[in-house]
């Protein structure tokens, strides 16, 4: 069985993780009328009010749908843009570079039908209406896989995965873009693997790619010039990698790799087991995969299949605890159809089976309540349905996120807390300050709040050090002993003018120069000295804690 077979027909979720009810709800869903079989949808902010909008693509329909949000998680009707082409995947980006963002509707090639893959690009207008798409088709091995800015010039490049004649990936091309909907000829990536992800993995501003195909995972790093360098690899115990996906999942700054991957077991190799994993990131390096969800496809003797497979998998935060849960589905799988894996911020899951939904097209907070809200697909009655997240939580928000003060001054910033969905539990609070020594000292008043039907507020209060605590203790010691010599030197210089020879008074001149030095140096220079103008960054870390959530916020401090 080749690994393209085993993409299509993976059969999963039998998850050894004991079920908790009611960590998570949804809203019932809202539907939205959209083009004819809509398959994917894309969120991001089309008409700069700072409101998530959808963008839908319709492959029945030839075109894609928009639907502009009011920042309540409730959308517009649709306004419909023809693709000329029938797209099976959507973009949002920049293409040409001009700050409004566009749409690129994406069409695999067909082998079988040898029909070429192509990518209909429609410029922004930068109020939510797009003009006509630029068609770009590609060679009858050429898929695209996405367009984003890979040079770092603003302008969206293209990556495609080029395939053999069964299909079979061989490769990788990255074509710059010159800002108008055309490409230069593309460089390929010294890899015969195809690109599954793009994503920032070394947080140097600069998009990776990552690579697989047969085990391991190879990620590439990007030059900033459209060229790459080979980097970490991560290596499943299975076979073949089907899917990846990056997050952020134990809260650490560093994106980590969830990876689904499978192998062929059993007489003749007649099943199927899968997994996903999460590979943590730890500075240079990833750990070892850690398996939340595994399933397998069997063909029993004389028997039937049994099989249930994974089509559907999506990341936010849907608990309200600030860390990435997965959320998936299984079809046609009823144990359980969907459910969202929970985490602890340390690559553990616990399993919420929930109802099923229907297909997952995408997870954003679509409202501003620091939930992740679903976007479903519903190709049947061609709609989507939108499911705002009702899990009873809290929000945290600092009135800025940026302190400065100068030595010895107090500074304040005030911390608001927000009930959403119901959310009743007391928080308690308590603040870190993390930096170079010696430490501004911080509080929170009040400590205790529980905010209701009206939003609660604390203050934070940092004090940081004087200026002379915050000279370095080696400083400080240079200081001292300098103005411990100007003492003794001033008696000795006034006990050597004493009887001497006037022709011998000019040695003593020196000496007591130096001893009015040092007083002056001692009077002025112990208390401002560079090192305490010198500004020093600190990072605070003002924890809301209840009894079943726990969010951070973090405050960066500036001392002068």
């Amino acid at each position: 069985m080749t690994g393209k077979l085993i993409a299509s027909t993976l059969f999963v979720l039998l998850s050894l993780t004991q079920f908790v009810a009611g960590q998570v709800s949804f809203s019932p869903a809202q539907s939205y009328s959209v083009g004819t079989a809509p398959v994917s949808v894309a969120v991001a902010d089309l008409n700069r009010d700072g409101i998530p909008d959808l963008v839908v693509a319709n492959q029945g329909s030839n075109n894609v749908s928009v639907l502009l949000g009011n920042g309540q998680g409730v959308f517009q009707q649709a306004i419909n843009f023809d693709t000329g082409i029938s797209p099976t995947g959507v973009i949002i980006t920049d293409i040409n570079g001009d700050g409004k963002l566009d749409i690129a509707a994406l069409v695999s090639a067909n082998l079988s039908l040898s029909t070429p893959g192509a990518v209909s690009m429609l410029l922004g207008n930068g109020n939510g209406t797009f003009q006509a798409p630029i068609v770009l088709t590609l060679t009858p091995d050429q898929t695209p896989f996405t367009l984003t800015d890979i040079s770092g010039d603003k302008k969206a490049d293209l990556i495609v995965n080029l395939t053999d004649s069964a299909g079979n990936p061989i490769g990788v091309t990255v074509s710059l873009g010159n800002g108008d909907g055309t490409f230069q000829t593309g460089v390929t990536v010294p890899n015969t693997s195809s690109v599954a992800l793009v994503s920032d993995l070394n947080n140097d501003g600069k998009p990776d790619l990552v690579l697989n195909g047969f085990a391991p995972v190879q990620v590439m790093y990007s030059n900033g010039g459209g060229t790459f360098t080979s980097g970490l690899q991560v290596a499943p115990p299975d076979q073949f990698v089907i899917r990846i996906w990056a997050a952020d999942v134990n809260g650490d700054g560093q994106l980590d790799l969830i990876v689904e991957s499978s192998s062929e077991s059993g007489p003749s190799n007649n099943d199927v087991v899968q997994h996903i994993g999460v590979f943590l990131k730890n500075g240079n390096t990833f750990g070892s995969e850690q398996i939340f969800l595994t399933g397998e496809s069997i063909k029993p003797p004389f028997k039937p299949r049994v099989d249930c497979f994974i089509t559907d998998v999506v990341t936010g935060d849907f608990n309200g605890d600030g860390k990435v849960d997965i959320a998936n589905r299984a079809e046609p799988c009823s144990n359980p159809p969907f459910a969202v894996n929970i985490s602890d911020g340390a690559g553990n899951f616990t399993v919420d089976s929930l109802t099923d939904p229907g297909p997952l097209a995408a997870a954003a907070d679509l409202n501003g309540d620091q939930l992740a809200d679903l976007v479903v697909l519903n190709a049947a009655n061609k709609n989507i349905e939108v499911l705002l997240n009702s899990t009873p939580a809290f929000t945290m928000v600092p009135a800025t996120n940026t302190l400065s003060a100068s030595a010895g001054q107090q500074v304040t910033d005030t911390l608001t807390l927000s009930s959403i969905n119901g959310f009743s539990a007391a928080i308690q609070l308590s603040c870190l300050v993390t930096g170079p020594t010696p430490l501004p000292v911080c509080s929170l008043s009040p400590n205790d709040v529980t905010p209701g039907t009206t939003p609660a507020t604390t203050t934070l209060t940092l004090a940081p050090a004087s200026s002379a605590d915050l000279i370095s203790p080696m400083k400080k010691w240079r200081w001292q002993g300098l103005c411990a010599l100007a003492l003794p030197l001033a008696f000795v210089g006034l006990g050597s003018w004493r009887g001497r020879p006037r022709s011998k008074c000019w040695l003593m001149i020196p000496l007591l120069g130096v001893t009015s030095f040092l007083y002056t140096a001692c009077g002025q220079g112990s208390g401002n000295t560079q090192s305490a103008k010198d500004p020093k960054s600190y990072t605070v870390q003002v924890t809301a804690a209840s009894a079943t959530l726990t969010k951070n916020s973090n405050i960066s401090l500036t001392v002068q």
